[in-house]
């Protein structure tokens, strides 16, 4: 954590104490509510915290077919007295289909001609960090995302968002000039210094009855106080 202030050297009547650090524990609790851990490597993106990893999966797929495949896993059973219904149900009971397993499954029932048709679209993103071995695949429901947020999933914002929470660290930053605070509210992943010390001067002139400061004094002590760099906490 990186604290500076004045209050050694100030004889201008501004008293100003700043704090800036990138945070990892709220990085941590991020990325905490918004993923639910499928296996090593594997991700589900729940929407932080509002939507539930529940998927529930059928199958597709013609008689012959569905016989043929039942035959090579279960056993050569006289299957041709089996309703279609009936053999549905059978290939699917004789798969333990989860989000860990599924793509596995889908591609293995593909040399079936037989379709894997989870109860939600299942997409997924892949998200790589800055160095070797960062990686990590992340599942999604955009069919839920979009009730959730009353619009269509746009993946690159969503990419953006992912990568952000799995590899990078949001900036904590407050400045606090004779008792009136100011939170850092730029890019939470981007340190914008000099829109920062912008955004200070113009709210505090706006405050009624602050107490008067010359404005090349309140500059020249932020210019002191924000930090050009940020440090980890």
């Amino acid at each position: 954590m990186s604290t500076v202030n004045n209050f050694d050297t100030s004889s201008t009547g501004i008293n100003i104490e700043g704090s800036f650090f990138y945070d990892t524990d709220i990085s941590r609790m991020y990325f905490d509510e918004t993923f639910d851990k499928i296996k090593n490597g594997l991700l589900f993106y729940n929407g932080h915290d509002q939507i539930k990893d529940d998927v529930s999966f059928t199958v597709k797929g013609n008689k012959s077919n569905l016989i043929e495949f039942l035959n090579m896993y279960v056993g050569d059973y006289d299957w041709k007295d089996n309703s279609k219904s009936e053999l549905l149900d059978e290939v699917i009971n004789n798969l333990d289909v989860s989000l860990e397993n599924f793509e596995t499954i889908s591609n293995d029932l593909k040399d079936y001609r037989i379709e894997l048709v989870p109860s939600t679209p299942i997409e997924k993103i892949i998200t790589r960090g800055y160095s070797q071995g960062d990686y990590l695949e992340v599942l999604y429901f955009p069919e839920k995302l979009k009730e959730l947020w009353g619009n269509d999933v746009d993946e690159s914002s969503l990419q953006t968002d992912i990568d952000h929470l799995c590899w990078d660290t949001p900036i904590y930053g407050n400045v606090t000039i004779n008792d009136v605070e100011f939170l850092y509210e730029g890019d939470p992943y981007e340190w914008e210094r000099e829109k920062y010390i912008k955004s200070i001067i113009e709210h505090y002139e706006g405050i009624k009855d602050h107490k008067p400061i010359k404005m090349e004094t309140l500059i020249s002590e932020l210019e002191e106080i924000v930090p050009k760099e940020i440090t980890y906490q």
